[in-house]
C-alpha cells in the first residue's frame, strides 16, 4: 500500500513539474513575442523618422517657394529673381544675388538680403518686419545709389501692383555713394559724393509719403530733408513738396564758394533750407519761397 502510494505520489510530482515547464515555455514564448514587436515597432519609428529626414533634405522647398515669389510678384507687376534662397523656421531667412525691378523701372540689386518678415502678413499684402541687405544698389532713370549695407524696419500695409496704400518705414544705412543724381537746382551735380550714413522715417497715408526724419551724413555737407511727396502710378513723376536744408563742410565750403555765399545770404537764423518742388525726375528751387526752413 506504501509502494502505491510513493508511486502516485511520484506521478503528481512529476506532473507539476511538466505543468511548470510548460508554464515558462509559454512565459517565454510570450515575452519573445513581446520582444518582437517592441522591435518591430522600433524599426517602423526609425524608417518613419528617416523618411522625414530625407523629405526635408531632398523635397526641393526653396524652388517651390521661389517660384511662388516670382509668380506673385509678377501678378504685383514686378519682377523679382535671385540665386539662393537659405530658409531657417527658428531664425532669419537669407537670400542671395537678390534683383527686383518695378513697374515704375525702379531697379534693386544686393548681394546677400537677410529677412525676419511675417509670411502670414506678407501672404496679406503686407510686408512687417525687418531686413538688411549688403551691397546694395538702388538704380532709377535719373539716380542711381550703392550702400555698403542697408537696414529696414517695414511696417506697410495693403500692398498693391508695387505700391502701399498705408505704412510705416524707417532706414539706416552704413557707407556708400552717390553714383548718379539728377542736377538739383543751385547745387548743380553731385554725383560721385560719398554717404557717411542715412537715416530715414516715412510714413505713407493714401498717396502722401510724409518725411519724418531724414538726416543725410555726406562727404560734402550734413543734410536734413523735410516735407512729403505726392506718389504717383510713375514713381519718377512723383511731386515734391520739400525742404532741403544742408550744412556743409568747411573744406565743401571752400570749393563751392559760390554756393556757400548763396546759402549765407539766404540764411534765417542757424538753418537754410531750399524749398524743392517739381518731381523726383526733375526737381525744382522755389526761388519765391527760398531762404528759411519752416
Amino acid at each position: 500500500m506504501s509502494e502505491l502510494e510513493s508511486t502516485e505520489e511520484k506521478d503528481i510530482q512529476n506532473t507539476q513539474e511538466e505543468d511548470s515547464e510548460k508554464e515558462e515555455t509559454l512565459e517565454l514564448e510570450e515575452h519573445e513575442h513581446q520582444l518582437s514587436l517592441k522591435q518591430k515597432l522600433l524599426l517602423l519609428l526609425i524608417g518613419f523618422l528617416g523618411f522625414l529626414f530625407f523629405l526635408i533634405i531632398l523635397f526641393p522647398l526653396e524652388e517651390i517657394i521661389k517660384s511662388y515669389a516670382i509668380k506673385f510678384a509678377s501678378e504685383q507687376q514686378l519682377v523679382l529673381d535671385f540665386k539662393k534662397l537659405n530658409l531657417s523656421l527658428f531664425s532669419s531667412s537669407q537670400i542671395d544675388k537678390f534683383y527686383l525691378l518695378t513697374s515704375n523701372d525702379i531697379e534693386i540689386k544686393s548681394e546677400e538680403i537677410e529677412i525676419n518678415i511675417s509670411l502670414i502678413k506678407l501672404l496679406n499684402k503686407q510686408v512687417f518686419g525687418k531686413m538688411s541687405a549688403t551691397s546694395f544698389d538702388l538704380n532709377t532713370s535719373s539716380f542711381q545709389i550703392k550702400l555698403k549695407r542697408i537696414d529696414l524696419t517695414s511696417n506697410v500695409q495693403n500692398y498693391e501692383k508695387g505700391l502701399a496704400t498705408n505704412g510705416s518705414l524707417e532706414l539706416q544705412t552704413g557707407g556708400g555713394q552717390l553714383i548718379k543724381l539728377p542736377n538739383f537746382p543751385i547745387v548743380g551735380d553731385l554725383s560721385g559724393t560719398q554717404i557717411k550714413s542715412i537715416n530715414l522715417a516715412f510714413k505713407k497715408t493714401g498717396s502722401s509719403l510724409q518725411i519724418e526724419k531724414a538726416i543725410l551724413n555726406l562727404s560734402i555737407a550734413k543734410v536734413q530733408i523735410k516735407g512729403k511727396i505726392e506718389v504717383s502710378q510713375s514713381f519718377m513723376n512723383s511731386s515734391l513738396d520739400l525742404q532741403i536744408c544742408p550744412t556743409l563742410t568747411p573744406e565743401f565750403a571752400l570749393e563751392r564758394e559760390d554756393l556757400a555765399n548763396i546759402l549765407a545770404a539766404v540764411s534765417k537764423g542757424n538753418e537754410t533750407c531750399i524749398p524743392i518742388r517739381g518731381t523726383i525726375q526733375s526737381p525744382q528751387a522755389d526761388i519765391q519761397q527760398f531762404g528759411g526752413g519752416n
